[in-house]
C-alpha cells in the first residue's frame, strides 16, 4: 500500500497576505509591541525616578507638564504604564485593545476630577493651583460640574465613573478584579 503523504494546512489568502506584509515591511507586530512595551517600562520607570527628585532637570520638567495636565494622578501613570506594557508583553492572554486605553484615559480623567473635588479649596477655583490637585483636566471638569452639582455628588459620580473605567480597562467583572487584587 502506498503512503499517503500528509498535506500542508491550506492558509486562507488573508492570513498569508498578513505573514507577506510582515516579511516585506520588517519587523512583525509582536516584536513591535515588545519594543513599545519596554519603551512604556522606560518612562515609567523614568516618571517614577522624577517623583522621588532624581532624574535631573528633564525630569522636573516632565513632572511639572503632567501635573500641569492631570494633577496628582501623575502617581499613577507609572501604574497604568506598567499595566500597558504587562499587557503588551502577555499579548496571546491579555490582549491590548482600544476600549482599553479609552478605560485607561477616562481614568485619569475621573481621578483628576475626584482629586480636584477633594483637594481643592471650595471657596473658589484659583486657576494659579492648578497643578496642585487634578490639573487642567480635572479642573475643566469640576469648574463644569461645580455649579450644578454639589461637591460630595460630584465625587460620588466620579467615583462610580471610575469604577466603570476600570471595569473597561482590565476588561473584567469587579468581582474578578477585587478577586485578583485581595
Amino acid at each position: 500500500m502506498a503512503k499517503r503523504k500528509k498535506s500542508k494546512p491550506i492558509k486562507n489568502k488573508k492570513q498569508s497576505k498578513k505573514d507577506e506584509l510582515e516579511q516585506e515591511n520588517g519587523l512583525k507586530r509582536s516584536v513591535l509591541k515588545e519594543i513599545l512595551a519596554i519603551i512604556l517600562v522606560t518612562i515609567g520607570v523614568f516618571i517614577i525616578l522624577a517623583l522621588v527628585g532624581v532624574a535631573g532637570s528633564l525630569g522636573t520638567w516632565v513632572l511639572q507638564a503632567i501635573k500641569f495636565v492631570i494633577g496628582q494622578s501623575v502617581y499613577m501613570v507609572p501604574v497604568a504604564l506598567f499595566g500597558v506594557a504587562f499587557m503588551l508583553f502577555a499579548q496571546e492572554k491579555y490582549p491590548l485593545k482600544g476600549y482599553n486605553i479609552i478605560g485607561i484615559l477616562s481614568f485619569f480623567i475621573c481621578l483628576s476630577t475626584i482629586l480636584q473635588a477633594v483637594l481643592a479649596p471650595s471657596s473658589s477655583l484659583d486657576i494659579s493651583t492648578i497643578g496642585q490637585y487634578g490639573g487642567v483636566v480635572g479642573y475643566g471638569i469640576y469648574a463644569v460640574m461645580s455649579p450644578l452639582l454639589n461637591r460630595w455628588v460630584v465625587i460620588f459620580i466620579f467615583t462610580m465613573l471610575l469604577i466603570i473605567s476600570v471595569i473597561v480597562s482590565a476588561n473584567a467583572r469587579l468581582k474578578q478584579i477585587i478577586a485578583k487584587i485581595f
